[in-house]
């Protein structure tokens, strides 16, 4: 983002906030992190395929003379004279050849992991994003309703000029208790005021902080617009099997259903035989050494091995195989059940969102049309007032009633502005509301 001058605010899109945390945030890098572990999980199980066994020795080192054979030498076993350099190498491979599946079952746990990962990536973004955009509604919020109260700061103070201005006529029409009644409502335009002006200064600081930013430059939200639901846009069955299609916990869930599943295939598989072919390849050489051409004759510092046999190894330990099928059987099981019971959840939220949001845009309309008759009414005693014809508490009360529902107004815009965020986040991600408010319309 641009330098800016101390003090100086910045304002901020809400795409803006959202591209700006999930490019920092630590959340978003472990999962990044944990994905690219999953791969090199699933690189290592594919590498099962091939040579899964595969060993190497090598040796450097000193070794006492033996000159000779079995029959006849001047050399002694125990003799440390005559050392000299020996080198030797070994190595051993095993390829499997039959394994009943369970170099299968391996990768296909290792994938299903690797996409659980994946979709447990995307719900942290996505969790992320919802509570950035908490943030930036509710500082949108507290930036409205503090340059509301500026305002009725100025006018209440204007009122009680005028007041005062009128109580100092010989022929005034109005008495004390009216300026009384005036300044008894001070209070509650200062404390809306101070509510608004910390409350916006506090969001500031923790979006800044969240976004790392400098605490320095005040953040100011554009504060866009959301569209409404138009009737019938919005069919409730369509909406849950979105949700339900588009769930990145379901997803995962799945995912994690599918490893376990291969996990118990894996346990039921370690019950079997398993069928190999090894190789083995060994040289030694040391000079001192008089090489032994006898076959039932070894030297281990000179010697030319080369071999490679079938072989099968079987676990006749049943007893403990058949417990742990059995247990990876009840996980899986047990992870099936979790599956139905998130699947139900899901749907469960997505209905709550649903309708919450269509309550939330209902009150949005209604108050916004409340409040353009308290603001007919406040300008109707305004102009009675300045002729002298209007009642101070008359006027009073249409001012208390107008910034009243400006402060409802704000409130009612701020919830539903998180009712359709979250309801984004319930079919498809809080990506699918920039879409809204590019287009100015919500599409499924």
């Amino acid at each position: 983002m641009a330098p800016l001058l101390v003090g100086e605010e910045r304002v901020l899109t809400l795409s803006q906030t959202l591209e700006r945390v999930l490019q920092i945030h630590p959340l978003v890098t472990a999962s990044d992190l944990s994905v690219k572990r999953g791969e090199e999980t699933l690189e290592r199980a594919k590498g099962r395929r091939y040579l899964a066994e595969s060993d190497v020795k090598l040796a450097l080192g000193l070794v006492p003379s033996a000159k000779g054979d079995v029959f006849s030498s001047n050399d002694k076993s125990d003799d440390l004279d005559g050392l000299g350099p020996f080198t030797k190498m070994d190595l051993t491979i095993v390829q499997p050849l039959y394994t009943f599946g369970r170099i299968k079952s391996l990768i296909t746990a290792a994938n299903e992991a690797l996409r659980m990962e994946e979709a447990k990536g995307r719900l942290t973004r996505e969790e992320l994003a919802l509570e950035t955009a908490r943030l930036y509604w509710g500082l949108s919020l507290f930036q409205k309703g503090e340059e509301s109260a500026k305002d009725l700061r100025k006018n209440y103070d204007k009122l009680v000029q005028e007041v005062e201005t009128r109580l100092q006529k010989e022929d005034s029409e109005i008495d004390d208790t009216a300026l009384l009644e005036i300044k008894s409502g001070l209070y509650a335009v200062e404390k809306g005021y101070w509510e608004a002006k910390e409350g916006r200064e506090a969001a500031s600081g923790f979006l800044a902080t969240l976004l790392d930013l400098p605490g320095e430059n005040p953040l100011r939200a554009q504060g866009e617009t959301l569209p409404l639901p138009s009737e019938g846009e919005l069919p409730l069955e369509r909406v849950l099997a979105i949700a339900k299609g588009r769930s990145d916990e379901l997803k995962a869930a799945d995912a994690g259903v599918r490893a376990l599943e291969a996990k118990w295939r894996l346990t039921r598989s370690n019950r079997m035989p398993l069928f190999y072919l090894a190789g083995a390849l060994g040289y030694a050489h040391a000079g001192n050494r008089t090489d032994q051409t006898n076959p039932f004759v070894v030297d281990n510092f000179n010697y030319f091995r080369l071999g490679a046999f079938l072989g099968v190894s079987w676990n006749f330990n049943i007893f403990q195989g058949n417990h742990e099928a059995t247990e990876a059987k009840l996980e899986y099981r047990s992870a099936l059940e979790k599956r139905k019971a998130l699947e139900q959840k899901v749907e469960g939220e997505a209905r709550e969102r649903f309708h919450e949001l269509r309550k939330e845009a209902a009150l949005l309309e209604s108050v916004r049309t409340s409040l353009k008759s308290a603001k007919t009414w406040l300008q109707v005693s305004f102009d009675n007032w300045d002729m002298g014809i209007g009642e101070v508490n008359r006027l009073v009360k249409a001012y208390e009633n107008y910034y009243k529902l400006q402060g409802e107004s704000l409130e009612r815009e701020y919830k539903y502005n998180l009712a359709l965020t979250r309801f984004s986040s319930s079919v498809g991600g809080v990506s699918l509301l920039m879409e809204w408010m590019k287009n100015g319309k919500i599409v499924l």
